[in-house]
């Protein structure tokens, strides 16, 4: 056993080094969803709200954190899962980071935003805009949108990782949702795979030896 737990471990080692490099990040939008990726649960838990709170119809709860809504939540003021199940809203907070965390390396998470950036100016409050950063990317909604529009969003990551920050900012009482995760896991390449069963093998034959008995 030990041997075969040193190997995987080994193993394991080496994908690690091939996953810890500078990170670049794209980010992308559509109207329609990306293809791919295996669907996550949002905890609404990882996503950390500041700046409010959040004082507009739409917010329900703890005006100073995120909460959850469905389709028989009431006022939802634009925000929507588009396949019909529930979001994670932003409940009129400014700054919102989604503290992504995955058991596997991935190499992209996906997502419907909804409602974003569709207030007017306000004389107390101004202008409001949109801006989504990860890492050394950013994407920004440029002028006002309608109520209720949907961006499909593709967050692509130049080397795997197994965490990523996501940062939402718009002004005060712009609220927004976020719904149907997806995320892209990396397959360990066949080559690790390789060379862990080789040393495992290698660690059962040394266990073999040393259990047979001297002649």
């Amino acid at each position: 056993m030990a041997g075969a737990f040193r190997s995987m471990t080994l193993t394991a080692a080496i994908f690690a080094a091939t996953t810890a490099a500078s990170q670049a990040v794209t980010i992308n939008s559509g109207a329609s969803r990306p293809d791919g990726g295996v669907a996550i649960a949002l905890d609404p838990d990882v996503f950390v709200a500041s700046g409010g709170p959040g004082s507009g119809g739409s917010v329900i709860g703890d005006p100073t954190d995120v909460s959850t809504k469905n389709t028989r939540s009431p006022r939802p003021y634009g925000r929507f899962d588009p396949l019909g199940g529930f979001w994670v809203d932003s409940n009129d907070n400014p700054s919102v980071v989604w503290n992504l965390a995955s058991e596997q390396p991935i190499k992209s998470v996906t997502f419907a935003l909804t409602d974003a950036f569709d207030q007017k100016r306000s004389r107390d409050l101004g202008e409001s805009f949109f801006n989504l950063t990860v890492d050394d990317a950013t994407w920004s909604i440029d002028t006002r949108d309608e109520n209720g529009t949907l961006n499909w969003i593709e967050v692509l990551f130049d080397e795997p990782t197994d965490s990523a920050s996501l940062l939402f900012e718009t002004r005060l009482n712009d609220g927004w949702g976020v719904s149907q995760a997806k995320v892209a896991p990396v397959p360990v390449p066949p080559a690790l795979l390789l060379i862990g069963s080789g040393l495992a093998l290698l660690g059962f034959a040394r266990r073999r030896r040393k259990d047979r008995p001297a002649a």
